[in-house]
């Protein structure tokens, strides 16, 4: 069941609820000529403004089936300039509990970094953030996701037949500027969206880590003399490579929050999507930063029919899915719990190079439309319903709840 109302929108599907609500974004042009910032250089601002960004994301974060999606987009108004909005989704066993628990993350909307100006949504535009289109068949949504490297373990001792770990993205507070005019290049409909989920390091993380150090640290090193080649069998320089990324991955285990991290870029048609390939390769670009690679990121176009229509699906709910074909990398086998996790986790200083809101900068030409854009009661309040083809929102990952009421 759909419904909408003052602001909030409330999902509810098997025995779960959701309640969704957001504000729009607008940088606040006094803090780039304001006191605190004078003299300061370029870097030296974004550093701050990063920081303050991250601290309200440690802020709100909680364990609880919430999660945050920061979008952009054009805004509609022919000014060339782009709209951003923060969403943001509770969960909750029943529509109440949702909704109660929306109320608290609305809250925490009200206490955004001083450098941008929150906007209430009302219902007309939020729903149109959440679907801001009904793309075509041909449309392909295109994924950033972090680069995932495998290779076959030529070992006896390997303890199994391909070796995987996944780049760690940027945690620089690289700078948005570029990116924000890449988009507005963009000839037709688009959303990037940028969703974060809090999520726990579990012990079993912590464990299945220090098990691949073990494993990995082995294989860095000559192993046994094997009789079937005639010689000792060699380091392999993949298993080093790996040692690096899970050494990396445990620090980040023991010492931050994590999140899932899922960003789309969302276009109305193909001929969009062509435009859009640019702005896609630029995103990875910056999100990866150098790698042995190229960048540490990768952009990956939905190419599959059935996986299109469940990114859709997911994107228009503010959830995520699991998408095989996009987002394994042509590993030989499924990816497990474990792999998905290791694909889809960034920890907070990741989470906050990426997640950037919307900024002006000195002797920029302006990039963001300020006050309310043109059309805002033109959307109805209310989606339409599931068919019964497609798939209901499914249930929260386990523990976020432990039983009780959000």
């Amino acid at each position: 069941m759909i419904t909408a109302q003052d602001g909030f929108i409330d999902l509810s599907w098997a025995g779960a609820a959701w309640c969704v609500t957001g504000v729009r974004l607008e940088p606040d042009p006094t803090i780039a000529h304001n006191a605190s910032a004078l003299g300061l250089p370029e870097e030296e601002r974004r550093r701050r403004a990063v920081a303050r960004e991250r601290a309200w994301l440690a802020d709100a974060w909680a364990p609880d089936g919430r999660c945050w999606e920061l979008r952009y987009g054009p805004s509609g108004r022919g000014d060339g300039r782009l709209d951003c909005v923060l969403l943001a989704r509770a969960y909750g066993l029943t529509p109440e509990a949702a909704r109660t628990a929306a109320y608290r993350l609305r809250e925490h909307l009200d206490r955004l970094p001083s450098s941008v100006r929150a906007i209430p949504l009302g219902t007309p535009r939020l729903t149109s953030w959440l679907r801001p289109f009904e793309p075509s068949e041909s449309a392909q949504p295109t994924e950033i996701r972090p680069r995932v490297h495998w290779s076959k373990l030529a070992r006896a001792d390997a303890a199994f037949p391909y070796g995987l770990y996944v780049d760690a993205l940027t945690a620089e507070p690289i700078a948005w500027e570029p990116l924000w005019t890449e988009l507005t290049r963009i000839d037709g409909m688009f959303t990037l969206g940028i969703r974060l989920e809090p999520m726990p390091w579990r012990h079993q993380d912590a464990a299945m880590l220090d098990r691949l150090l073990t494993e990995y640290s082995a294989l860095e090193r000559p192993g046994r003399f094997n009789p079937a080649i005639g010689r000792q069998e060699e380091a392999l320089p993949f298993a080093r490579q790996a040692v690096a990324g899970y050494t990396r991955l445990r620090h980040v285990a023991s010492t931050e929050y994590a999140y899932r991290l899922r960003t789309t870029l969302a276009c109305a048609d193909r001929a969009t999507d062509q435009s859009a390939a640019q702005a896609a390769h630029l995103l990875a670009a910056t999100f990866g930063g150098p790698g042995q690679d190229g960048s540490r990121a990768v952009a990956r176009p939905v190419q599959d029919h059935g996986e299109r229509r469940a990114a859709w699906h997911a994107f228009t709910h503010l959830h995520d899915v699991w998408l095989p074909r996009t987002r394994e990398q042509e590993f030989p086998y499924a990816f497990g719990e474990f792999e998905r996790m290791l694909a889809d986790r960034v920890g907070v200083f990741e989470a906050s190079a990426v997640f950037r809101l919307p900024t002006e900068t000195s002797g920029h030409l302006p990039l963001f439309s300020v006050g309310a854009p043109a059309g805002a009661t033109a959307t109805p309040t209310t989606l339409p319903p599931w068919t019964a083809s497609e798939p209901g929102l499914p249930p929260p990952p386990p523990g976020f709840t432990d039983g009780r009421t959000p």
